[in-house]
């Protein structure tokens, strides 16, 4: 709730109090917590929610000595969350979440470090501990030698567990977005006055370090451009170099946090991704033989088409663009609506990604597609009661978000967002312990009040109420409260891209 409320800066002020009192709550649960049991959860709120004051002196100004500590503790809960945050493949929401969650965290530490490390350097320069031609090098070139610092820390944390390398791979790519957009902010004079090459890697060198790293962990046979950090890999039986299950999948999915990245400097490279991608689609020959790289592959191919949508990049490309865009979507709607392919509920949410962003660009006949897949969305989640629980929820989850994107374009009319609504309701209503159709539900009612729908308002004001009873009802199923909490979660907004 604290970061989409952040994220989408929709904080009331009556409601400024409570939301800024949340870091600090995470803070003292996560220190005080003596149950193994609570550590992932509590983690995953710490990835999400952590921040720390920055304390200002008498002339306004903050103060060295504590901006030097902010930007230590910072750097310490990132060697903590590493190893604490938890990555199971079989949950669908994280997968969608973990991508975006620590590419915040990364943000916010990365400028919290580069902080404290000038904060250090005038207290030696103070001190006359250093010369001022040297610290004035060093504040120069902080933000490189932070990023450093934070390669070397993911360096010595990789060579652990697949989830501890997992966290890694989200990190690094979490950390690139960042200094890329660092980068972008410096000026061109400031850049001319020291040669930082001696010691430090360029970014641009550093970043496509990363991106063939990635590309890398995702296909064993690719060929990377040039250098790669090495060290994801294990030693497979037959004595080649894989990456694990955990570490291809968040590779995957890390990738659309790049995309900005790619767009600015690598745009002959995003059709090489997308190709990559469609290939180890379900059913495609070189789909991999684990179920969970199947979903996240397919997951990871809508997650980075969306954020290409996002990105406007149908606005300012040539037509080539475009037709790629359409092309790997269609390959993804392929698998989506093949009934016969066993592994497909990863493609049915990349699909619900990408529709969600295709309503607000501007891609050739995009209304007509989005109206005409959301019927045939709807239909299939009506033939599915003999299928999965979880294909039953990726499938509602899918069709609130295309649902309120189009009703928000006014592609669908209110009528038919209502039908959609009541349809949601109903197998809520008949499903009280299944979390997934009431996070569908909150998120589509949510999503249709702030657009105008007034039947949303309605049914959001019958919600909220029962679904706090239920959370607070400690004889109720366990189930049926975890599903009432994320009904209540997404209700309030926390699926609003």
């Amino acid at each position: 709730i604290y970061h989409s409320a952040l994220r989408g800066n929709t904080v009331r002020s009556d409601h400024g109090k409570t939301l800024s009192s949340v870091p600090n709550f995470m803070m003292k649960m996560h220190e005080r917590n003596k149950q193994p049991g609570l550590k992932p959860g509590l983690a995953a709120g710490m990835l999400l929610s952590y921040d720390l004051p920055i304390h200002v002196g008498k002339d306004g100004k903050p103060i060295n000595r504590f901006l030097a500590s902010r930007g230590r503790n910072f750097h310490q809960m990132f060697i903590a969350l590493i190893h604490e945050v938890n990555i199971q493949l079989s949950e669908w929401h994280h997968s969608l979440l973990l991508p975006h969650s620590w590419a915040g965290f990364m943000e916010r530490a990365y400028h919290a470090i580069i902080q404290g490390r000038h904060a250090e350097l005038e207290m030696q320069l103070k001190h006359g501990k250093e010369e001022l031609e040297q610290v004035q090098y060093k504040q120069f070139t902080a933000w490189l030698w932070v990023r450093d610092m934070l390669t070397d820390a993911v360096k010595g944390a990789s060579k652990e567990s697949p989830v501890v390398k997992g966290n890694c791979l989200l990190a690094l790519t979490g950390l690139a977005v960042a200094i890329a957009k660092h980068e972008k902010e410096l000026t061109l004079d400031i850049e001319e006055q020291f040669d930082t090459e001696p010691d430090f890697l360029p970014t641009k060198h550093w970043l496509s370090m990363v991106i063939d790293t990635l590309l890398s962990i995702v296909d064993s046979h690719y060929c990377p451009k040039g250098r790669i950090f090495p060290w994801f890999y294990q030693k497979s039986y037959s004595g080649e170099n894989t990456a694990s299950a955990i570490a291809r999948s968040c590779a995957a999915t890390s990738l659309s946090l790049l995309v900005p990245v790619f767009i600015v400097s690598y745009k002959e490279r995003v059709e090489e991704v997308l190709n990559l991608l469609i290939a180890m689609l379900p059913g495609k020959p070189n789909a991999d033989e684990s179920q969970a790289i199947q979903i996240h592959m397919s997951l990871a191919l809508g997650m980075f088409i969306s954020r290409l949508c996002e990105e406007k990049v149908s606005d300012v490309a040539d037509k080539q663009m475009n037709l790629l865009l359409m092309k790997s979507l269609e390959a993804l709607e392929d698998c989506c609506f093949d009934t016969s392919l066993e592994y497909n509920t990863g493609c049915i949410l990349g699909v619900g990604l990408v529709l969600s962003l295709m309503s607000h660009s501007n891609l050739t006949d995009s209304e007509a597609h989005i109206s005409t897949s959301l019927r045939k969305l709807c239909k299939y989640l009506d033939d599915a009661e003999d299928q999965s629980r979880t294909l039953q929820e990726i499938l509602a989850y899918t069709i609130a978000c295309v649902c309120v994107s189009a009703f928000s374009t006014r592609i669908v009319e209110a009528t038919e967002a209502e039908e959609v609504m009541d349809k949601l309701q109903k197998l809520t209503e008949m499903n009280q312990q299944t979390p997934g159709f009431a996070l569908a539900l909150g998120s589509l009612v949510h999503g249709l009040s702030v657009c105008g729908h007034g039947k949303a308002d309605v049914l959001s004001n019958k919600l909220f109420p029962a679904w706090m009873k239920t959370v607070l009802a400690e004889g109720a199923p366990t189930m049926q409260r975890l599903a009432a909490i994320n009904g209540l979660v997404s209700l309030v907004g926390s699926e609003t891209t």
